[in-house]
């Protein structure tokens, strides 16, 4: 049986998931703004990095119902810490990487594949927690989306010219740390119906998980090849 509650602003549970959208819109837009400097530092190309960014799209939507099954299989709140964990592995991995080809995979197939519970659950939540005023959580999860992405490109984009584009994946690892400690408090907020969908069996749960992952290196292999035959940053230059 779903309780839905009002939103609250003060509440830790409301402050987890507008903060985890907050983080994925600035990591999105972060990359756009860095995008010079990794071209010149890794020495390639505008049309690698935007291949980058589409596999990593490519492979959240490509794992959406294998997620959402185990979400329902192991609770949504469990999932949910496992992507965090899997989130800060990823981006802390791409702000170490060096060379482009190792900036893919971090970023487009394990930084993709974490962030799908991390997108799904706050809306999921938003939905059957706060259902009574769903229209205003609903705006205030846009806004904090926006201001992650405008946060990406306006602080990432100076700490990348100022510091180096290392330092402008820092502020989401921030909120990361932020959200994890606030995370206990969604396992109160969720309604308790787990039990019962506990039911359902792990092969229907990892159902499509082998098709999604199949997809995914089918994806970042495309992404390392067209990186790998574009022009590279040197040979780019006007003279």
């Amino acid at each position: 049986m779903n309780q839905t509650q009002k939103v609250q602003f003060a509440h830790q549970g409301f402050w987890a998931i507008a903060l985890t959208l907050f983080m994925i819109a600035y990591n999105v837009n972060v990359m756009h703004a860095i995008m010079a400097a990794l071209v010149r530092d890794l020495n390639s190309n505008v049309g690698a990095i935007q291949n980058i960014l589409v596999v990593f799209f490519l492979v959240t939507a490509s794992f959406a119902p294998t997620m959402e099954n185990l979400c329902r299989f192991y609770g949504r709140t469990r999932i949910f810490g496992i992507g965090l964990v899997l989130y800060g592995i990823g981006i802390t991995l791409t702000s170490l990487s060096p060379t482009i080809e190792i900036f893919a995979l971090c970023f487009s197939l394990l930084t993709g594949l974490a962030a799908t519970p991390l997108i799904s659950t706050p809306w999921a939540i938003a939905d059957s927690i706060y259902d009574g005023n769903k229209e205003r959580t609903i705006v205030a999860l846009i806004l904090a989306s926006t201001l992650g992405g405008l946060f990406g490109a306006l602080l990432g984009g100076y700490l990348a010219s100022n510091v180096g584009w290392r330092w402008a994946f820092v502020p989401s690892l921030l909120v990361l740390m932020l959200v994890w400690l606030l995370r206990r408090s969604l396992s109160n907020a969720l309604p308790s119906i787990y039990p019962l969908l506990r039911a359902i069996s792990l092969d229907a749960a990892t159902s499509g998980i082998r098709t999604s992952l199949l997809i995914s290196l089918l994806l970042t292999g495309i992404c390392f090849l067209l990186s790998t035959t574009l022009p590279k940053y040197s040979s780019c230059r006007r003279s």
